[in-house]
């Protein structure tokens, strides 16, 4: 599946460190952690891990995020928040609100909150 990526970055590993070394770890390790976090086709964790994926013709693990409809303005709110998110701190607040009213699964939360703990 083709996956759109939360944020734009360089693709070419001779350029990007980050990817290059990500790539050389999947030939040698395999896939790593925790899944990439994803709702419907769109990704919101891993864009260096998918991208490296891409190059090298493999599937990246990936979770699909589950999230209860929201029944009023409030959580219609919540919900909005994840539209808004422009980094992992706020993507992960938004997230984080939602699963404490409810409307994400646990795992979700585990996968953002790495994510968020990773890039403090």
């Amino acid at each position: 599946m083709r996956y759109i990526k939360y944020h734009e970055i360089d693709e070419n590993p001779e350029t990007n460190e980050k990817l290059a070394d990500i790539i050389v770890s999947l030939k040698s390790n395999g896939w790593v952690g925790l899944p990439l976090l994803a709702d419907g086709t769109q990704l919101l964790t891993g864009a260096h891990r998918a991208t490296a994926c891409d190059i090298l013709g493999i599937d990246p693990e990936v979770h699909q995020m589950v999230i209860r409809a929201a029944q009023n303005e409030y959580e219609q709110f919540l919900l909005d928040l994840i539209a808004d998110a422009i980094d992992t701190e706020s993507l992960y607040r938004a997230i984080r609100n939602l699963h404490d009213e409810g409307m994400v699964d646990d795992y979700s939360l585990e996968i953002i909150e790495a994510e968020y703990i990773k890039e403090e």
